[in-house]
């Protein structure tokens, strides 16, 4: 069976800066977490896979195609979602017309659009708001809604980047609930700074430094990678940090 993501000598950047260079990686099923401090790459990283950015060079396949066209990208597409840091949406649009928008842009049809988007909204606990606006909505709303129509409509891959900031440790709890349901399905990436969050619910982890992989294994191997001194509350930080640390060095 193909990965629902493979990267072959994958190199990302803006204007004259590489972000991420030659990166190979292969992803398939369950809940991969990406960790790594501020402008390490990871939203670079999810961006890519999410076909908002063409690779500079180099090759990325989802679902075991290449994306070499635009008919690629679109096909790819319909299988996707994506929750990006900040998500643009109609102000006026009720909550259901967002996200069921979003689905017709999947190319969803339109019976199965419907219910699927009414799935998605109850899913995470927002069904009393479908007909809210969205320009009506809190913060930790709209995260909800973000996060409802990149999981709606059975799609193949989610990629998230800081799915939960902005959510309360009870709603922070629904999401993982959640995550756990969809995975049966689909691939899910997660970028996240809250290493809480992977620990709880990520099969596998990726820390990500200096666009590149310093780190790839179950969080119990993360954990093991703590080194006598580390700083962190947790054992899994303390892992996470030493692995910083070491790529720090080795830069």
């Amino acid at each position: 069976m193909r990965p629902a993501i493979r990267t072959d000598n994958l190199t990302q950047g803006y204007g004259g800066n590489p972000i991420i260079e030659n990166l190979t990686i292969e992803i398939d099923g369950g809940i991969v977490g990406l960790l790594g401090p501020n402008g390490a790459g990871k939203t670079t990283l999810l961006r890519t896979l999410a076909t908002v950015l063409p690779p500079r060079s180099g090759q990325v396949q989802l679902f075991g195609k290449s994306l070499d066209g635009d008919a690629d990208v679109r096909a790819a597409r319909r299988h996707l979602g994506f929750l990006p840091q900040e998500f643009g949406y109609y102000p006026n649009f009720s909550l259901y017309e967002f996200v069921r928008y979003c689905l017709w842009l999947r190319q969803v049809p339109g019976r199965r659009a419907r219910e699927a988007a009414m799935d998605a909204i109850e899913a995470v606990d927002l069904g009393d708001q479908a007909k809210t606006k969205m320009k009506a909505l809190s913060g930790g709303m709209l995260r909800r809604a973000g996060i409802a129509q990149a999981v709606a409509g059975g799609v193949r891959l989610v990629l998230l980047d800081e799915p939960t900031v902005g959510l309360d440790p009870e709603q922070r709890l629904a999401f993982r609930e959640l995550m756990r349901r969809v995975s049966a399905e689909a691939t899910i990436v997660l970028s996240t700074h809250l290493v809480e969050d992977v620990a709880a619910i990520c099969d596998r982890l990726h820390v990500i430094a200096s666009g590149a992989f310093g780190f790839s294994g179950t969080p119990d191997e993360l954990i093991g990678a703590a080194v006598d001194g580390a700083r962190g509350d947790t054992e899994l930080e303390r892992g996470y940090i030493s692995v910083l640390r070491d790529e720090r060095v080795r830069a």
